[in-house]
């Protein structure tokens, strides 16, 4: 898990816990600067994001429970698959696609529901524009005998599209997969930026936390004003958990490994950098976390943004 906060918003610095204790994932590489999503509103300090409650931004394809049957799903494969109430069992070789959705404007995540009720499922998602693009993977999962709402990550390169989405199980012998829902479409953190990997965020109103397990996570808030001095510049990121975080606001980059306990990684970025052009982004900065479980940060970064946080 990690948290993040800025030392100049209107809680004092107060670090915000989360509700609960997870293991944490931790950084590999970072972003110094995000460009803000159109219409969203810039923040004081990208502390105050996190306490933002995630936000539906569509239920998802229509049917995407399956309460109606296959209404609108496409079958691929010669069997057809058993309805449950709601949901649909695949069997063999079938895989099925979704009727066609829009993925909205800041759109980060998909949910998708599966249940393997014999276990060892393995299930590829895949959306499928409907222009004739290439498909685009978006995740492979590993269901279980219990239901489970997977986070799927939806690419900034997907929004404002629409696609079907496929959901591809690996056929094995004697394996079952149950579609219980595709959707909704969610923005678990509203206005930052996935740069790569899974969004989930954990916790009560108020009292958020991201967690990353698995593959690493990148992400960056948006542009935000400051007011003088350093104190309003600094920006802090509790973590706990096993793996590196690596934080770059405004070209200055900290990295720490988390442990068991809750520790915190700062970076007070230079006036002159959060000051500098354009004339437009004066006074602005922006935060930039990656993280990865168990792992090292590296030493090259990939390439970013301006660091002033704008366009």
């Amino acid at each position: 898990m990690l948290r993040a906060y800025h030392r100049g918003d209107s809680s004092g610095g107060a670090p915000i816990r989360p509700a609960r204790a997870a293991a944490i994932a931790l950084a590999w590489a970072v972003l110094p600067a995000l460009v803000p999503v159109s219409g969203v509103a810039a923040p004081v300090a990208p502390g105050g994001l996190l306490a933002e409650r995630a936000r539906e931004l569509s239920p998802g394809p229509p049917n995407g429970d399956l309460a109606a049957g296959l209404e609108g799903w496409l079958v691929e494969g010669r069997d057809t698959p058993a309805l449950l109430a709601p949901g649909a069992r695949l069997a063999g070789n079938v895989t099925l696609v979704s009727p066609p959705v829009l993925l909205p404007p800041g759109a980060q995540t998909l949910r998708v529901a599966l249940r393997a009720p014999g276990g060892g499922g393995l299930v590829r998602v895949r959306a499928r524009p409907e222009d004739g693009a290439p498909e685009a993977v978006l995740a492979d999962l590993e269901p279980g005998a219990a239901r489970r709402s997977w986070p799927v990550p939806v690419p900034a390169a997907l929004t404002g599209r629409v696609v079907r989405i496929v959901v591809d199980p690996v056929p094995a012998l004697g394996t079952t997969i149950d579609v219980l829902r595709v959707g909704p479409v969610t923005a678990p953190l509203p206005g930052w930026t996935v740069w790569s990997g899974t969004l989930e965020v954990a916790g009560t109103a108020g009292r958020h936390a991201v967690t990353v397990a698995g593959a690493p996570l990148a992400i960056a808030s948006p542009s935000y004003r400051i007011v003088p001095g350093p104190r309003r510049r600094t920006v802090s990121v509790g973590l706990r958990g096993d793996g590196v975080v690596r934080l770059t606001v405004a070209g200055r980059t900290a990295v720490r490994r988390a442990g068991p306990a809750w520790r915190e990684v700062s970076v007070t970025a230079r006036a002159s950098r959060c000051g500098s052009r354009p004339r437009r982004e004066r006074g602005r900065c922006s935060c930039a976390i990656s993280a990865s479980s168990g792992g090292s940060a590296p030493a090259g970064r990939p390439r970013s943004p301006a660091p002033w946080g704008g366009a």
